[in-house]
């Protein structure tokens, strides 16, 4: 196989294009070199660059937006799409692949490990939210305040005189981390939630309603077990009096059998990157038909975007 240039856009500002979780899921197995006139663009959401390029695409969307083969030949997403061109891998697998922190939750803890944990837990319940737009997280957290004092220390509802720097040093001194997504749909699953097993605090989970087939149930409070907030606010309620059941959470491992579930496996994502490998020899870009003209004007585009966003489930309040 022939060297594949690559080029990656419209990633979010962190995102470094030489190291990263498909350069490294790459190396060894395809020759792949970056290049300003890429056979294929790997591109996200955070920007419209993309149009720029005429040669075959890939989207990478870890939020809660619905892939545009539109725009793109292919699409890497949180979504349960069954179809060739798609790829189910969630963000949180980008972002805490094998070279950074998911060895952590391999660990097993003894009980000795979960009790001195316990001990460090100095406050209730953390909550860091960069956006405000999210309803249901927001009034959970006035509802759960109501209760004890929830410690914000993100950009909404700030109550410790200004943002974190460190964001999971913050959250592992408390017991219980609000770990709401921004929305709900069937598939979206961040990085909250793992950030939050990460620090060793029990998360309270909104999000994905499916997310029992790819996480331990018993290693966090769900929020879609619950007919209401009130029963939910009622059980965060009854293991923060209740020593053993927090303790409980703490020693259950985040994944099924304390192993990473399927989407860890990189040869997945390989295999498909072989596969587009393959077919763009045969297939004309997207980005070259009629199509891709019409919906790609910049100006359409920023104006549509954000309604691409799927509808979501609504959240149950009872207040």
């Amino acid at each position: 196989m022939s060297t594949i240039k690559i080029k990656f856009v419209d990633f979010w500002a962190s995102f470094d294009p030489h190291n990263n979780y498909f350069i490294n899921a790459l190396k060894g197995k395809v020759q792949v070199e970056l290049s300003d006139e890429p056979d294929i663009l790997f591109f996200s959401y955070f920007g419209t660059a993309h149009l720029q390029y005429t040669c075959h695409k890939i989207q990478f969307l870890g939020e809660n937006v619905e892939p545009d083969f539109r725009i793109a030949d292919y699409a890497i997403s949180f979504d349960y799409l069954q179809q060739p061109n798609h790829l189910r891998l969630p963000l949180y697998v980008i972002l805490f692949d094998e070279n950074k922190s998911i060895a952590n939750f391999l660990q097993p803890k003894t009980a000795a490990i979960i009790d001195e944990l316990a001990k460090e837990k100095t406050g209730f319940c953390s909550f860091v939210v960069s956006s405000k737009d999210t309803k249901s997280r927001i009034d959970f957290f006035h509802h759960l305040s109501a209760y004890k004092k929830v410690d914000s220390g993100g950009a909404v509802l700030n109550n410790m005189g200004g943002r974190v720097t460190d964001k999971l040093a913050f959250i592992q001194q408390y017991k219980f981390n609000i770990a709401f997504e921004n929305a709900t749909y069937p598939g979206y699953v961040t990085e909250k939630i793992v950030e939050a097993k990460e620090a060793n605090t029990v998360p309270i989970y909104w999000g994905n309603p499916r997310i029992t087939e790819e996480m331990n149930p018993k290693s966090f409070i769900n929020y879609h077990d619950y007919n209401s907030t009130k029963a939910l606010l009622n059980r965060v309620i009854e293991v923060d009096n209740n020593e053993a059941l927090f303790a409980s959470y703490l020693q259950e491992p985040l994944f099924y059998n304390n192993q990473p579930n399927e989407y860890f496996n990189n040869e997945r994502f390989v295999d498909f990157f072989k596969k587009i490998v393959a077919e763009i020899k045969h297939i004309n870009p997207v980005s070259k038909t009629g199509r891709f003209k019409i919906f790609s004007l910049p100006l359409f585009y920023n104006v549509t975007r954000h309604r691409s966003r799927k509808t979501v489930y609504p959240y149950k309040p009872d207040w």
